[in-house]
């Protein structure tokens, strides 16, 4: 973005970046950009620095548990496939995760419902059966939109009220 003349800070992170697809990205800060170039751009950017995420304590444990007490596990993300798997093979959860969802490969990636909705029918279980973990905006209009059992936002980037406040029903 610096090439750009555009400065990240944490108001431009969250109501521009944080769980949106690079298209939607691309055309609220660079209109006129190419979205491939940006996109793959971000994607060799982030890959290089995948020793510098931060995996939110426990998670990890968290998903593990789940899926050893006989449960299914998603991923659904607006991030690109090849991002995603890096990241998923990267924290070591591959052997964990069931399927992934990748917005952009949807008809419509988040804030529509379509991630979520086509990972649910993808199990072929009640949306009642389903609860979906969010830490994003956009993620946490997706999954509300979807109709499961619950909303549980992650505190990593809001704090409860915010997240209760954009649909969480838990936090």
């Amino acid at each position: 973005l610096n090439d750009y003349k555009i400065y990240l800070t944490h108001e431009i992170f969250h109501t521009y970046i944080h769980g949106n697809s690079d298209s939607k990205v691309v055309n609220a800060l660079l209109p006129n950009i190419d979205i491939n170039y940006i996109s793959e751009l971000k994607d060799k950017l982030f890959i290089n620095l995948l020793n510098k995420i931060k995996i939110i304590d426990s998670s990890v444990d968290f998903i593990k548990k789940i899926k050893l007490n006989g449960h299914i596990c998603s991923i659904v993300t607006n991030c690109n496939r090849i991002v995603a798997e890096k990241i998923i093979n990267y924290i070591e959860l591959n052997k964990y995760i069931d399927f992934i969802t990748i917005g952009s490969e949807c008809k419509n990636s988040k804030p529509h419902p379509d991630p979520y909705n086509e990972t649910i029918a993808n199990y072929n279980i009640p949306k009642n059966k389903t609860i979906i973990f969010e830490d994003s905006k956009s993620g946490l209009l997706s999954a509300r939109l979807a109709n499961p059992l619950c909303v549980v936002g992650i505190t990593s980037n809001y704090n409860s009220n915010e997240l209760k406040n954009l649909g969480a029903n838990i936090t």
